[in-house]
This record gives C-alpha cells, structure tokens and sequence, in this order.
C-alpha cells in the first residue's frame, strides 16, 4: 500500500461498514458508530472495480434489504455527488433494477452487469447498535421521519432549527412539519428564537434507551462522503501531468479545508506556491482515510456540534 493510492484504506472503510450491517467480513471496526446507509451506498461503487467481491456482497445485499433503503434520500444524495460517482453507480443501478426487480435512481442508460452474482443474501443483524437508523426505520416506516428522529437523537437535549438538519437530505418543508408534528404529539419540545422554531427531544434519555442508542457516537456521514468524493477526485489525477496535478490539487485542498473543519480532522498542509501539492495533499488524504477505517478518526466521535442552551420552556 503507498500513499499514492487511496483505494486500500477506503476498501477497507466500505468493508467495515458493510460487514456490520450483515455482509460477511472479517473486519467490524465501526461497532459503535451510527451508521447511515444511503451516503454509504452512493460511494460504494467507487470502489467495485478494485474490488468485485464488494461489489457482490453490495448487490446481494441491497437486492435482499432494499425495502430499509429510502430512495428519495438516495435521489438527492446522488443529486449532490459528482460526476465520477454518479457514472459509477450508472451500472450497479441497472443491474438491480434489471436482474432484482428495483425501482432505484439512476440506472436508465447505465448497463446493467450481465447477472446478480450467485450466493446467499446477507443476513440483517438489526440488533447491533450500530443499526439504530434501521431500528428506528423499522419502528417509524422508511423516510424522513425515522432519520428526523436519529438526528434528533445525535443532538441529544439540544435545540435545533429546521436548517441543522439540511445534511438529511430531505426537504425543508418536510422536516418542518415532522417537527412540529413531534412536538405535538409530546416527544419534542419546542421554543420560538426570534423568527426561528427550534426543537429538541422532551425525553432523549428515555428514546435513546428505546433505540439502543445510549454507546453511539453520530458522525456527521454526509460530510465524510464529501471527504471521500474529494479524495477520488484526488486520486484521479495519478494519470495527469504534474503542473495540471498541481493546480487541480490546489482547488481540492481547498475544498478539503472546510471538511477537515466541519469533522474536526487536522487541516490540510498549505500548498499554495509549493510544487509537491497534490502529494502532499494526498498523503494528508490517505491518512485520514486511513484513520477513519480503523475507526480512530475524531469524525467518528462527533455528534453535530453543540449549541447554545435556551431557556427550559415553561
């Protein structure tokens, strides 16, 4: 492995993270980490040409568990993504739309892979912590509501604003209403700041109990997949000129700042002026990859950050 190729430490990453929603592998490293399927599902095929047996296991398992996925996320995820990823997952679509009967995005003029590959579909292990998002889809239906219900548990007695919750991936309009229906149902609390309705959970302890939630740390998933879309955007430019590798890399080193930020990660070296950018650049990549595949990344002890407290409402 070198530091010049980032597809071993993400491999190892995608393998965690699959093996512990049932696919058969031997590494779980992320056993108290909420995990959040539909980001994982959208740069999993990134990585299916290094890898066919991922590839496999991700087919058999979407094939057999695609009812626990919300395809509007899904859409809106992949409406976010680049192009290197969107192309990718073109066949991996197809496919399961082809050969398993899904309804998924994309996949129209992708070409489906001649067969789904032969074995036995991964078991479900809902009972592992680390499955509170399908435990909670289970107990709610698939969609907004269940993933409302999650972020509302990683800020745990917090207020919140519609907008914190942007990074869910669904509608403003949507994530309103499920709010405010919480709080008057009883399980939420809300309170008026200025033009802004904010909202926390009326008893956290208690869901969280409910939820098998009490050891979970809440990464932030849509802003690692944003690390990780960078990071294949850098790794592409192996094949390119040095001067072109130089500049490019300098505009991704910029967008990697704000990510490092966001996930409290170290910045990324300055490399403005500086001719080895893009391996400097990657080198602080593949670190962090690499860290966050053996599940010591500080992204992965993150809860969203906290806010200031507001008065008890009355």
């Amino acid at each position: 492995m070198t530091e010049r190729d980032l597809s071993p430490p993400m491999r190892e990453l995608a393998w965690s993270l699959w093996t512990e929603l049932g696919v058969p592998g031997g590494v779980r490293n992320h056993r108290n980490v909420a995990l959040d399927i539909e980001p994982l599902i959208v740069i999993s095929p990134l990585l299916f040409e290094h890898d066919p047996r991922l590839r496999d296991q991700c087919l058999l398992w979407c094939a057999a568990h695609s009812s626990r996925v919300s395809l509007s996320r899904l859409r809106g995820l992949l409406r976010r993504s680049n192009a290197l990823a969107r192309e990718a997952f073109e066949p991996f679509s197809a496919t399961l739309r082809l050969h398993a009967g899904l309804r998924w995005p994309l996949g129209d003029t992708g070409e489906a892979w001649p067969r789904m590959p032969d074995g036995q579909p991964p078991r479900l292990p809902l009972a592992r912590p680390a499955l509170l998002q399908l435990r909670l889809r289970a107990l709610c239906g698939v969609g907004a509501r269940a993933d409302v219900l999650r972020a509302l548990l990683a800020h745990e007695a917090r207020w919140i604003r519609v907008s914190d919750l942007n990074e869910e991936g669904y509608s403003k309009r949507n994530v309103a209403l499920i709010l405010s229906e919480l709080a008057a149902a009883g399980f939420a609390d809300s309170h008026l700041d200025g033009n802004a309705q904010r909202f926390r959970l009326s008893r956290p302890g208690a869901v969280s109990t409910l939820a098998q939630a009490d050891e979970l740390t809440f990464p932030r998933w849509a802003v690692i997949t944003e690390l990780l879309l960078v990071a294949v955007q850098l790794s592409a430019l192996a094949s390119r000129s040095a001067s072109v590798r130089r500049v490019k890399a300098n505009t991704l080193r910029d967008r990697l700042k704000p990510i490092a930020d966001q996930l409290a990660l170290t910045p990324p070296p300055v490399t403005r002026g500086v001719a080895e950018t893009w391996e400097l650049t990657l080198k602080w990549t593949h670190l962090q990859l690499s860290e966050l595949a053996a599940g010591r990344s500080p992204a992965l002890q993150l809860s969203p950050p906290p806010r200031q407290r507001l008065p008890e409402v009355s």
